[in-house]
Order: structure tokens, then C-alpha cells, then sequence
């Protein structure tokens, strides 16, 4: 389906992209310039956004010690975004420092203060970036979190909050056969206080092989929003009913796979599997049956 902008007029626009790099063992240097105009548009399909003009630019500096950490960085960016007229989309300071040690072990912090625009106002925020990651042991064998807390703007109604987004994975083998994925991601924002809202995802997948033939997958996931309706507004559309609000109570669905898998040879892999999706109800939040589906297919290789 076409966009409605495409009613046989003619567009014409220019689009630069530009970048350079330098890195010694110690030092590293990155800049990039772009620029599209209003009525560009790309064959492809791959440029999201028109009508702006910006930059970025980062330097750092590496040492490596001996010790728990082998690798240590600081570094500073800043970056700046504005329209074709000049307004200021987003601008940004941010430093900090990662380092990588033992067991396959990372960690970054990044303090950050950036500018960023919602409908005519600009907001600014201070926020707290961190990464942490590890492998553990041979039964839990990686473990990584990465998010930030501090501001951040509710884009629906234009002004500012607090909040943060969290996020926790784990690898973990009991046995040589079975293996989990566990996957949590919590995110909220608060405004003068009180929760506007709060959206979650759980994520479980156990995979158990057989042998080389032969193995057996699950996969739960459970997804999450639950807004504050008093806080986000009725909706003003004329073509609506009086009194409606502007956003659901509840969102999500609870979703569940099982899929074997056997290869008959190195050609041919048939799968047999069972899904199930419940979606939440937007008043009460419960969930309720949405869709339920069996399958199998055989997949086979093709030589020429």
C-alpha cells in the first residue's frame, strides 16, 4: 500500500552522508556528518527520517593493564541534530568509561545530559547509562544487564519525568543437553510522582539436545503495559466518544511455542510444533485466548 504523500507529485532532494575514523593501539577519533532534505526519499527504503541535518563525534583513550581488567577506556562524544530551518531536534555531552577483564567481564558507565525536542518544546535530560556482563561458571555460563536511569519525556503530552529501563540476561546449562535463556526487561516513568506507566517483558527458552539429530524447544514470553489512564488524558479526536481516554488501561499477550526437530540427513530437518498467544484485556487485564495453532514442515537443502 502507497503512502498518501504519492499522488503523482515530484519530489527532488539531495541526502550526504559522511564519516572518518582514526584508532592507534591508544587513541581513537570517529566524526560523521549527515544531511537530508525535505523532499529526499530513498529507493530502498532504508532511511527512516527526512529533513534534518547533524552530526556526531567521539574520542577515547585505551590503556591496558595487567590485572582483573586487560582493557581499560575513557572517552567523550557529543552530538547535534537540528532541522532544515534551524530548530534544534536533539543535541548531546556524555563521557565515561568500559573496561574488559577476566572472565569474559565488561562493564560501562556513561553519565549523559542531551536535549531532545517533543512536538514545539525542547526538554532536557540527565540520565545514567550502565552495561555490566560476565561469565559466571560453567552451569551459568554468561550474565549481562544493561539500561539507564534518570529523565525522560512522556512524548505523548509533552513533559518530563523520571524513569528508567532495566534490562537482565542469563545463559544457564544444568546438564550438557539442556540449556536456558532467560530474559527480563522492566521499564517505567513517573510523572511528579506518580506512575504513568509501567511495561515489562518475561522470556524463557529451553532448548534440550538429544544428539546430534535431535532436539526439543520451548519459549514463554510474557509482555506487559499497564498505564495510568487519569494521568495520560481523554482523547480530544471529534470522531471518538465523549469521555474515552487516550490510551488502554492494560496492554500485552502471554505467548508459548514447542518445537521438535529431527534431521533425517544433513539435507533434510523436519519440525513438528504447538503455539498458543493469549492477549491481555485492555479493562481488566486478564488474559484471555487469542490464537492457537499446530504445525509441521520439512526443510531440504537443494544441491546444484
Amino acid at each position: 500500500e502507497l503512502s498518501k504523500e504519492w499522488n503523482g507529485q515530484e519530489l527532488s532532494g539531495l541526502a550526504a552522508h559522511a564519516w572518518y575514523q582514526y584508532s592507534t593501539a591508544t587513541n581513537d577519533y570517529y566524526i560523521q556528518a549527515s544531511d537530508y532534505d525535505e523532499e529526499f526519499r530513498a529507493d530502498n527504503g532504508f532511511v527512516p527520517q527526512v529533513g534534518w541535518r547533524g552530526s556526531y563525534t567521539e574520542a577515547g583513550h585505551t590503556w591496558r593493564p595487567t590485572g582483573f581488567f586487560n582493557r581499560i577506556r575513557l572517552f567523550a562524544m557529543g552530538e547535534y541534530q537540528e532541522k532544515q530551518d534551524g530548530a534544534t531536534l536533539y543535541r548531546l555531552v556524555s563521557a565515561g568509561g568500559g573496561a574488559d577483564g577476566r572472565r569474559r567481564s565488561f562493564i560501562r558507565l556513561r553519565p549523559a545530559h542531551d536535549t531532545v525536542r517533543s512536538g514545539d518544546e525542547l526538554f532536557d535530560r540527565n540520565r545514567l547509562y550502565f552495561q555490566a556482563q560476565m561469565g559466571v561458571s560453567r552451569v551459568i555460563s554468561f550474565v549481562s544487564t544493561d539500561g539507564w536511569i534518570g529523565d525522560e519525556v512522556d512524548f505523548t503530552n509533552d513533559r518530563l519525568g523520571r524513569g528508567a529501563n532495566w534490562n537482565i540476561n542469563a545463559t544457564i546449562r544444568p546438564t550438557n543437553h539442556l540449556a536456558l535463556a532467560l530474559t527480563t526487561s522492566l521499564r517505567w516513568l513517573n510523572i511528579d510522582g506518580d506512575r504513568l506507566f509501567t511495561s515489562q517483558v518475561e522470556r524463557v527458552r529451553a532448548t534440550y539436545t538429544f544428539n546430534p539429530r535431535m532436539f526439543l524447544r520451548a519459549i514463554v514470553q510474557n509482555t506487559r503495559t499497564n498505564r495510568d489512564q487519569e494521568l495520560y488524558g481523554f482523547d480530544t479526536d471529534p470522531n471518538v466518544p465523549p469521555g474515552t481516554y487516550l490510551v488502554n488501561q492494560h496492554d500485552g499477550d502471554l505467548s508459548s511455542q514447542l518445537l521438535f526437530a529431527y534431521k533425517l540427513n544433513w539435507q533434510t530437518v523436519f519440525y513438528v510444533g504447538y503455539g498458543d498467544l493469549q492477549e491481555v484485556t485492555s479493562a481488566q487485564g486478564e488474559f484471555e485466548p487469542s490464537n492457537r495453532q499446530f504445525f509441521a514442515k520439512i526443510s531440504y537443502a537443494f544441491q546444484r
